[in-house]
C-alpha cells in the first residue's frame, strides 16, 4: 500500500511474526496461571459448592424445629472453613503466580486486614501478559468464564435475599402451626 502523502509515515505492521503463547488453565490444576476473572469465576465455584455442603444440614435442623446450638453452628463453620481452605489457597497461588509471585504469599490471607488488601489486589490488578517463570499467561476467557465470574455472584446474591426472606417467614408459619395445634 502506498503512502499518499509524501510527508507522513510509512505503514507498518510492528507485530508481525510475534506471538505470545498460552494455554488453557483447567479447574482442577495445582499449577499453571490465572488471570482476575478465572480467579473471581473458580471462587465462585468453590463457594458455591461449600454453601451446597453446609447449608442443607442446617436448614434440615431450621425446618425440625429443633434450636440448633452455637457451639454446633460454630463446629460446622470451622469445618466448612478447612474443607475450603485448600482449594482457596490453590486458586489463590495460581493467581499470584499470573502475577509473577511465588504462592506463599497465600499465606498473607490469614492476617488479618492484609486478607482484604491482597484480595483487592489479586482482583484489580492485571497479570503479566508474557511469559514468566511460572509460565505462559492463560489463555483469553471463555463465555462460560465470564458468566461464573459476573452470573453467580448475583445469583447468589439473589438467593442470600429470597433466603433471609423466605427463612423468618417458615419459622413464623411453623410456629404459628404448633400453636393452633395446641389449642
Amino acid at each position: 500500500m502506498e503512502n499518499i502523502d509524501p510527508y507522513s509515515s510509512p505503514e507498518s505492521r510492528l507485530d508481525v511474526g510475534v506471538t505470545v503463547e498460552t494455554y488453557q488453565p483447567k479447574f482442577f490444576a495445582l499449577k499453571g496461571r490465572i488471570g482476575r476473572m478465572r480467579y473471581l469465576a473458580y471462587g465462585m465455584v468453590v463457594s458455591v459448592i461449600g454453601c451446597l455442603l453446609i447449608f442443607p444440614p442446617m436448614i434440615m435442623m431450621i425446618a425440625s424445629g429443633e434450636r440448633a446450638s452455637p457451639d454446633h453452628m460454630l463446629l460446622a463453620f470451622r469445618l466448612s472453613s478447612l474443607i475450603l481452605a485448600l482449594p482457596n489457597m490453590i486458586i489463590m497461588k495460581r493467581r499470584l503466580n499470573d502475577l509473577d509471585h511465588s504462592g506463599w504469599w497465600a499465606l498473607l490471607f490469614f492476617v488479618p486486614i492484609v486478607n482484604a488488601l491482597l484480595g483487592l489486589y489479586l482482583l484489580f490488578r492485571p497479570g503479566r501478559e508474557a511469559l514468566n517463570r511460572f509460565g505462559p499467561p492463560p489463555a483469553p476467557n471463555t463465555r462460560g468464564i465470564i458468566f461464573l465470574g459476573v452470573g453467580v455472584p448475583i445469583l447468589v446474591m439473589l438467593m442470600g435475599i429470597l433466603a433471609a426472606i423466605a427463612i423468618p417467614q417458615y419459622q413464623a408459619y411453623i410456629k404459628h402451626t404448633h400453636q393452633m395445634q395446641q389449642h
